[in-house]
């Protein structure tokens, strides 16, 4: 028993090399780019997520209005019609560059939703999709202002190391992300 504990300690007590590792700057800078540029993109698309919820629910609306006989076929075609174009002018991080964008397309499906719900006999039939699409209107309101704040940092963080960032020569684009927030407090 005790050669058996004896070899029992003695295999633990094995000589391991340890080894440093180090992270130069641009390493760090690299990873800290990398997390920006990941945390952006799920932002960005719990904001797109969004939109294309509330724009579901509005065509939801309209099924519910012709199903119900509320509005008729050429009032139904007009109002896809306006969907569509909506879907199509839909901003992207590129077209945010121009704030009006942002505001154009905001302002098309408010009009659109107020449209829809002052049909007269309407309110009944979408008490619940209005709801549904107040509740979105919050969400995505609130991924606006995070993406923003992400947005607002990395912007910093290119100003603050863009002589160092442009030696990485990784091919990535050093290019500040546009806020929704120029839009909202002009």
């Amino acid at each position: 028993m005790v050669a058996f504990v004896a070899f029992a300690t003695s295999c633990s007590s094995s000589t391991t090399v340890h080894e440093r590792t180090h992270f130069s700057r641009t390493d760090s800078l690299t990873d800290i780019y990398l997390v920006f540029q990941d945390t952006l993109l799920q932002s960005w698309n719990r904001v797109i997520r969004f939109e294309m919820d509330r724009q579901a629910a509005l065509s939801m609306m309209i099924d519910r209005l012709q199903h119900a006989t509320i509005i008729d076929n050429a009032q139904t075609e007009a109002y896809y019609a306006n969907l569509n174009q909506i879907e199509r002018i839909r901003f992207t991080q590129k077209s945010m560059t121009d704030p009006h964008v942002i505001e154009e397309y905001d302002k098309a499906y408010e009009e659109l939703l107020r449209q829809i719900t002052s049909v007269p006999g309407a309110s009944a039939q979408l008490e619940a999709t209005v709801e549904q699409i107040e509740s979105f209107d919050l969400f995505n309101a609130h991924y606006r202002q995070y993406y923003d704040s992400v947005a607002i940092e990395f912007n910093t963080f290119i100003k603050v190391n863009w002589s160092d960032l442009k030696e990485l020569d990784s091919g990535v684009p050093l290019e500040q992300k546009p806020l929704f927030w120029t839009v909202n407090n002009r």
